[in-house]
């Protein structure tokens, strides 16, 4: 299997004077809009978990944190299909998400978006709320050591973002 190298990606844009990448991790302000997109699994709770941590470290007020769930819609249908049942999944995920949020002393506000990929949707979310940084978590595959590279989303949403990207790797449970 070939190695991805995702780092010409972060190179090919150019940082605004005020980029998240060339500031101290305490300059995100409470009014600063942080964007992490959930899927409904345990990881997602660590992720929101150790983002609080990071943030009770850095920047005692915090972010916003705004939680995305992408319903991805075939290009068969229009946009504004009637997909109930995957919004209803996605209105449970948040749910759940901002729970989680809240318990950990996050500010957050929650939001389904549709798309026909969900590195396009993130993007646009991102683009439209002016968020400072994205924040993604890489997954393993199941064994001691197996990292996944960057799967083929996170590598289309290093080069489509318009703001940094942070990946982490939670520890296994």
């Amino acid at each position: 299997m070939p190695r991805v190298n995702v780092l010409p990606a972060l190179e090919e844009r150019k940082p605004a004077a005020d980029d998240c990448r060339t500031a101290p991790a305490g300059a995100l302000s409470s009014s600063s809009v942080v964007l992490l997109p959930v899927q409904g699994g345990p990881e997602d709770d660590g992720a929101i978990g150790t983002f609080a941590a990071l943030c009770r470290e850095s920047a005692p007020s915090g972010p916003r944190l705004r939680l995305v769930h992408v319903v991805t819609v075939p290009m068969t249908l229009p946009l504004d299909a009637d997909l109930s049942e995957a919004d209803w999944m996605s209105a449970q995920i948040l749910r759940h998400a901002e729970l989680v949020a809240g318990m950990a002393g996050l500010p957050s506000e929650t939001a389904t978006v549709r798309a026909r990929t969900v590195a396009g949707g993130l993007s646009d979310d991102a683009r439209r709320h002016e968020a400072r940084a994205m924040v993604v978590c890489l997954r393993d595959r199941g064994r001691l050591g197996a990292y996944l590279p960057p799967s083929r989303t996170v590598r289309a949403l290093i080069r489509e973002a318009p703001s940094p990207v942070w990946m982490f790797h939670l520890p296994r449970p």
